[in-house]
């Protein structure tokens, strides 16, 4: 044997004060939990990327972006996308069922191979109508 090499041990178990395992089995999320966790945030990041050119390509063509009309319209806009990407991620986000109340499937002409879809104004403005007398009903009652 030479200098360099070290003689090999064969009782090389080492005895440390280690912790006693818990009395409860830790439980992991489930992988689906885990994949639906991943699959929001990369909707949300995606998300995020769309809004933001869109905001500047829209301030860049010289349209005021500060305004607090814009910001709520664009927070509609912004949850709006964040939506259908859910949707297609088969993801729950609460503004799906308000697209699926307020829009309506246009006929498509002959030619036409491709489904539409409009915002139902009819029915978005009867809804509003009752939010409406709502709020005054519960202001009389105050």
């Amino acid at each position: 044997m030479t200098m360099c090499e070290e003689p090999i041990q064969k009782n090389n178990v080492i005895a440390g004060p280690w912790k006693a395992r818990p009395k409860r089995e830790v439980i992991l999320q489930d992988e689906k939990i885990i994949e639906d966790q991943e699959n929001a945030m990369f909707c949300d990041t995606l998300t995020e990327g769309l809004l933001i050119q869109m905001i500047n390509t829209i301030d860049e063509n010289g349209f005021e972006t500060n305004t607090e009309n814009f910001l709520r319209d664009m927070g509609w806009i912004i949850e709006s996308v964040r939506s259908t990407l859910y949707r297609e991620m088969d993801l729950e986000h609460p503004m799906s069922e308000l697209i699926r109340e307020f829009t309506k499937e246009v006929e498509p002409e002959e030619k036409q191979k491709s489904r539409h879809f409009i915002l139902d104004i009819g029915r978005l403005g009867d809804t509003l109508k009752r939010f409406r007398n709502e709020d005054e009903d519960e202001k009389e009652t105050e």
